[in-house]
């Protein structure tokens, strides 16, 4: 049986992961993301990412 901690810890990597993946196509679409920030909703077009992008083939 795994401990509350360890169950936050897979939570927490997960919904990471849930964010990232969210981000990346809010980039790749050009549309802002909405994120809340200080009591307030903000708008921001997320950075690309510094991983190398595959080369696509001619």
């Amino acid at each position: 049986m795994k401990t509350a901690h360890q169950r936050i810890q897979e939570i927490s990597k997960v919904m990471n992961r849930a964010v990232e993946k969210a981000a990346e196509k809010h980039r790749l679409m050009g549309v802002p993301m909405a994120v809340w920030k200080d009591g307030k909703v903000v708008e921001f077009l997320p950075e690309p990412t510094r991983a190398p992008r595959p080369k696509k083939e001619k």
